[in-house]
């Protein structure tokens, strides 16, 4: 549903190593998350929201691409509900 690349951010990347760099110290394999670009699903009408069977991938170019599925959360023991003995 989103679809962007870096020549679309407003800092440039040397501008956000600078900026982030300042703030802690930066290691190899650090990324820096810069927001979303536009398409976000709920501010579409009607809003859209992710749901189990969905995949979410990210790609970079020359390295590759991160596929997840979406799946349902299962109930922790905790909070599931007791049965009556």
């Amino acid at each position: 549903m989103q679809d962007s690349s870096t020549a679309q951010l407003i800092f440039s990347i040397e501008e956000l190593v600078s900026y982030v760099s300042g703030v802690c110290t930066l290691s190899p394999g650090d990324l820096i998350f810069t927001g979303t670009p536009s398409g976000v699903g709920f501010t579409r009408e009607p809003p859209v929201f992710l749901k189990p069977g969905d995949t979410v991938e990210v790609e970079i170019e020359k390295i590759g691409v991160l596929s997840n599925a979406v799946v349902a959360e299962e109930a922790s023991p905790a909070v599931a509900p007791k049965l009556a003995s």
